[in-house]
């Protein structure tokens, strides 16, 4: 994958293989990325609003969803596999924090197409009156959770 640019709420975001940062940051600042991928497959810029019955205070949180994979091994003397994870790194203040990770496909080959056809990308963020943010993958097996405030 070549380095990307995307806007996440007011900032520009630069996303490559080492990691994530706001593009006016230096490169000794990327960070986020959880292992060196061997390919970024996708990345998508987030906004989430309050809802109409927000508490005081709750505000727009920004995110950037990630599809990557990476080489893994089980146990030392196993055979290497590829992982396909979703990240999905939250903009708080002036970094990136991962917030929530799944681990969504694995293949013992090399990942021809990138983005397997019973991979359902993308997740539904919904923003609840606290501020909490219901997060749900919906794949051939669906996840769900919670990120706090």
């Amino acid at each position: 994958m070549a380095e990307q640019v995307v806007t996440v709420g007011r900032e520009t975001v630069w996303i490559g293989r080492g990691g994530i940062r706001l593009a006016e940051e230096v490169d000794e600042k990327i960070g986020g990325l959880t292992n060196c991928p061997l390919i970024v497959a996708q990345a998508r810029p987030i906004s989430v609003s309050p809802p109409a019955d927000a508490a005081a205070g709750v505000t727009v949180r920004h995110f950037v969803e990630l599809l990557t994979w990476h080489a893994a091994k089980a146990k030392p003397d196993s055979a290497l596999r590829y992982a396909l994870h979703w990240q999905l790194h939250e903009l708080q203040g002036r970094t990136f924090k991962i917030v929530a990770f799944e681990e969504l496909h694995s293949s013992a080959d090399w990942p021809n197409p990138v983005l397997p056809r019973e991979i359902d990308l993308g997740v539904s963020l919904e923003m609840v009156s606290s501020g909490r943010i219901r997060w749900r993958l919906d794949t051939t097996s669906p996840r769900h959770g919670w990120l706090l405030k």
